[in-house]
């Protein structure tokens, strides 16, 4: 589409705690600016206070973080020249913590009642978050009760591949959640799939029958989104931006891509 534009904005570096592999990024979300629709986000990274005391401490081993105050949304979208309140809508990839957890920046904003999340995921991180008083589970299984009842947040179910915003398309992916959100953008010369975490490293989806992420949580279907991705790749010619890619990352910083 001519005139859709990106900007990825990341946020702190995770560590080695799930295996031997560096995690990359830990924060990934994907500012997009829509011709017709205006901006939305796809997924809201991590939330006030993730990487200090808001977790539980037993949780920091699965992902602990150093983020610098300028990284955290409320400071990252006015840094490139967009406000909380231009947002329109957040399209979640799926409720693990450093994905849903910085909607509670957006309180009072059109975009936390726009809130789109894919339907089994959410089911399945509602169930697990509010289960028990404390708001989640041990072992850590990345779902917050505080990240679902963000004040004010309204939330929209996909249940099957979508098309929410002309030339923007998203698809269900399965392996490392119950249902896991692709998006792929369809710029003027270009076409982008982002896999979010059900593929997160380049390596995952060069040699899937190897190389299975520690997070992934059902092989076969992560095997299974690794061939609907590479179908689609052929199909478009698209690039594709894994979130836990750390040479992609070296000296980056955000900016609106076409």
């Amino acid at each position: 589409m001519k005139g859709m534009e990106y900007a990825i904005l990341r946020q702190g570096l995770g560590v080695k705690r799930l295996s031997e592999d560096a995690c990359g990024p830990w924060y990934f979300c994907v500012l997009v600016k829509h011709p017709s629709f205006g901006y939305f986000l796809y997924d809201a990274g991590v939330g006030p206070a993730d990487d200090t005391f808001r977790r539980p401490e037993s949780h920091m081993q699965y992902g602990l973080l150093s983020i610098p105050r300028e990284e955290y949304l409320d400071k990252a979208l006015p840094a490139i020249g967009v406000s909380l309140h231009e947002i329109k809508a957040i399209v979640i990839s799926h409720c693990h913590w450093d994905h849903i957890g910085g909607l509670s920046f957006f309180k009072g904003t059109q975009a936390i009642r726009n809130v789109y999340v894919p339907r089994d995921d959410f089911k399945h991180g509602l169930f697990q978050s509010h289960r028990t008083a404390k708001g989640y589970m041990e072992p850590c299984d990345f779902y917050y009760k505080w990240n679902f009842d963000v004040e004010g947040a309204e939330f929209h179910m996909i249940e099957d591949d979508v098309e929410l915003f002309p030339d923007v398309e998203f698809k269900l992916l399965k392996g490392h959640t119950p249902g896991t959100l692709a998006m792929i953008l369809h710029l003027e010369n270009r076409v982008v799939i982002f896999p979010s975490d059900t593929i997160p490293r380049s390596e995952n989806y060069k040699d899937p029958e190897n190389r299975i992420h520690p997070t992934t949580i059902d092989v076969e279907a992560f095997r299974e989104s690794v061939r609907i991705v590479k179908t689609l790749q052929k199909k478009y010619n698209a690039d594709i931006i894994f979130p836990h890619d750390d040479g992609f990352y070296t000296g980056y910083t955000a900016r609106f891509e076409k």
